[in-house]
């Protein structure tokens, strides 16, 4: 009898059980994610900004997809690799076509010494893009 295959990510359940919004009601004014300020912040290597910006945008707003992506990359590349685990799980479980999603995911879980499940997140990525270059680097 073989034992079940782990599984790679939380269920889509798993992952929202503890999702409730940080501020009751609509968010603050200018507290939103700014996408394209984020970005901005990250290509300039502004990382812990980019953090700062990503996490009051996503607690403002923590149904916008995007901050999860946002929060778990800015993780990564300040190399604080546990701690970007679970918002890049869960983006992947929302949007598992999305290869940058799985690129940061097996980057965080190699940092995390997670090796097995690194390969497959990186696999992953490079199956839905195989020119995604940093997802080589993990």
């Amino acid at each position: 009898m073989s034992s079940p295959v782990p599984t790679l990510v939380p269920s889509p359940a798993e992952a929202t059980q503890d999702l409730h919004p940080a501020v009751p009601g609509p968010p603050a004014r200018g507290g939103e994610l700014d996408w394209s300020q984020f970005l901005h912040l990250r290509a300039e290597q502004r990382y812990a900004e980019a953090l700062e910006n990503a996490i009051v945008g996503s607690a403002n707003d923590p149904t916008q997809l995007e901050g999860y992506l946002a929060v778990g990359s800015a993780y990564v590349e300040l190399e604080q690799y546990v701690q970007g685990l679970w918002p890049l799980q869960t983006y992947v479980v929302f949007a598992p076509e999305d290869h940058r999603g799985w690129g940061y995911l097996g980057r965080a879980q190699l940092g995390a010494g997670q090796i097995q499940e690194a390969r497959g997140s990186l696999d992953m990525s490079l199956a839905i893009n195989n020119r995604y270059a940093p997802a080589y680097l993990g």
